[in-house]
């Protein structure tokens, strides 16, 4: 479907990994006109492309035989962006009603968060 072949994903998780995923999933399929990336290559290439730094991008440190190498969006949860705004979508924890991290939109009815960042909002930090 994505054009990929060879993803470890693909492989069967854990099921504290699918209860993660399950609502990402749901939350993307609600909206069908969302241009996701999907790879971990075209994450980076887009944000970087937004002048965002590599080094604030979420990375894993990977240990090797031939040394480590860092993966960026480790745990491949969906990214969008566009002209005015990244969204990132991820499954809350369980928190005690009404409890809300700064800078999460909780979606009523669901365990889903998007948290949003507005390229305004980016290019005031910048200055």
């Amino acid at each position: 479907m994505l054009g990929v072949e060879h993803v470890r994903h693909r492989r069967p998780a854990a099921p504290e990994v699918v209860l993660r995923r399950l609502p990402a999933l749901d939350y993307l399929l609600e909206r069908p006109r969302t241009s996701w990336l999907p790879t971990e290559a075209e994450k980076v290439d887009a944000l970087t492309a937004a002048r965002i730094a590599r080094g604030v991008l979420p990375r894993r440190l990977y240990q090797g035989a031939l040394g480590g190498q860092y993966r960026y969006f480790p745990h491949k949860l969906p990214v969008a962006l566009d002209t005015w705004r990244a969204t990132f979508v991820f499954a809350l924890p369980r928190r005690p009603a009404g409890a809300v991290a700064p800078g999460e939109v909780v979606l009523p009815g669901s365990r889903v968060s998007a948290a949003r960042a507005s390229c305004a909002d980016r290019s005031a930090g910048e200055r």
